[in-house]
C-alpha cells in the first residue's frame, strides 16, 4: 500500500496533477473496477444521448448506481469515483 502511495504521488508530480488528486483517483479507479463494472461497461461514460452533463449530475448518477451495486460507500469515495470518472471521460470542470 505505501508503494502505491508513493508511486501515485511521483505520477502526480510528473503529470502536474497534485498528489492528493491522484491518490483520490486511483482510490476511485479501484473503487470504480470493483463495483461499477459488475453492472457495466466503460461504453455508458461515452454513448451519445447519457445524461451526465456537469459534476452534480454526475456525483447524482454515482449514487444513485451505489445501490443497486450494493455499495456502501462514503461521501470521500463518492467523490474519489466522480474525480476519476470525470478525469478519464467526462472532463467537466472543475472548481
Amino acid at each position: 500500500m505505501r508503494r502505491l502511495i508513493l508511486l501515485s504521488a511521483l505520477l502526480g508530480i510528473a503529470t502536474g496533477v497534485s498528489p492528493a488528486i491522484a491518490s483520490e483517483t486511483n482510490v476511485g479507479e479501484n473503487l470504480h473496477q470493483q463495483q461499477c463494472l459488475s453492472c457495466h461497461d466503460q461504453t455508458v461514460y461515452t454513448r451519445p444521448r447519457h445524461h451526465v452533463t456537469n459534476l452534480n449530475t454526475l456525483t447524482q448518477q454515482v449514487k444513485r448506481c451505489e445501490v443497486p451495486a450494493t455499495a456502501k460507500w462514503t461521501n470521500e469515495e463518492v467523490t474519489s469515483v466522480v474525480n476519476y470518472l470525470n478525469s478519464q471521460f467526462y472532463h467537466f470542470p472543475t472548481p
